[in-house]
């Protein structure tokens, strides 16, 4: 979470008394985030917080036409990736003069922390760690006796095409091995980060080539025409845009690549057996 840097720190505690706070989420989230704030106005009564919140795809342009419109959000969710650019356009606050007499963070996960820095500065503070995951239908893993490693890291992408094989022949008509995740960034991270990669340099620039770019869209190519992920007629269908959305909840696929913090989400949407690997944390 970072704050927007409209005003010097006087600025800001003159209008503290009302502060609006825009993030992501379902609505489980959403539950969870109201009850948070709420606890911290009975700690603070002379400041109130209203909230507004939407789903990720939308939440940049809803931000980004706010912010335009003069009106920026005191209190912003923000993502590592959009840190360097709202920065170089000024619209974040440097925390670092407020830390630690006003901010300690000494408790906080060091890595984490990293992921709110741009230039050596600090420009928000961690709700928690969230990872690359696999989602995967756990009744049609064991139908086909097939034992997954406990790290994403651990996994090759031939094995997935292996077990995908197997459950596509075991599944029958109308269930494929796998989400279509060649347009999944965090997925294509992986991939990346497996070859000893960073999907960008500390200035910014693309830090992969060609080649692995080739071999990524190839792969995906491949289990297409084998009829082993979802095809792009149900990819338009299932979007994801909510956990209902999903290949992994309707029964489509048997494994979806998705972020950790949707496991309650998933829950909610379905009474299958599933469960999740993370892929480990790692920074090269």
């Amino acid at each position: 979470m970072s704050l927007s840097g409209c005003g010097s720190g006087s600025d800001a505690q003159a209008s503290a008394s009302s502060l609006q706070f825009s993030f992501w989420g379902s609505s489980v989230r959403a539950g969870l985030t109201t009850k948070a704030v709420q606890l911290f106005e009975q700690s603070n009564p002379h400041t109130t917080i209203s909230t507004w919140f939407s789903s990720f795809g939308s939440y940049w342009p809803k931000l980004a036409t706010q912010i335009s419109g003069g009106s920026a959000p005191d209190l912003i969710q923000m993502d590592m990736r959009y840190i360097d650019q709202y920065v170089r356009k000024g619209l974040l606050l440097d925390l670092s003069k407020y830390i630690p007499q006003t901010i300690d963070l000494h408790d906080f996960n060091q890595p984490l922390l990293k992921g709110s820095e741009a230039d050596g500065r600090v420009y928000g503070v961690p709700f928690g760690g969230n990872f690359t995951s696999m989602f995967y239908n756990t009744t049609l893993f064991e139908k086909v006796g097939y034992q997954l490693p406990t790290g994403f890291n651990d996994w090759t992408w031939d094995e997935m095409k292996q077990v995908s094989q197997q459950i596509v022949k075991a599944a029958g008509p109308g269930v494929y091995g796998t989400d279509d995740a060649s347009s999944n960034i965090g997925a294509f991270e992986v991939f990346i980060r497996q070859r000893g990669k960073e999907l960008y340099t500390p200035d910014g620039q693309r830090a992969f080539n060609k080649q692995d770019v080739l071999e990524w869209f190839s792969y995906w190519s491949d289990m297409r025409r084998a009829g082993l992920c979802i095809p792009p007629d149900l990819s338009v269908q299932y979007s994801g845009a909510t956990p209902a959305l999903t290949t992994i909840v309707a029964g489509k696929a048997a494994i979806n690549i998705s972020t950790s913090n949707q496991i309650q989400a998933f829950q909610a949407a379905t009474p299958r057996n599933w469960d999740c690997i993370q892929r480990r944390p790692q920074r090269v």
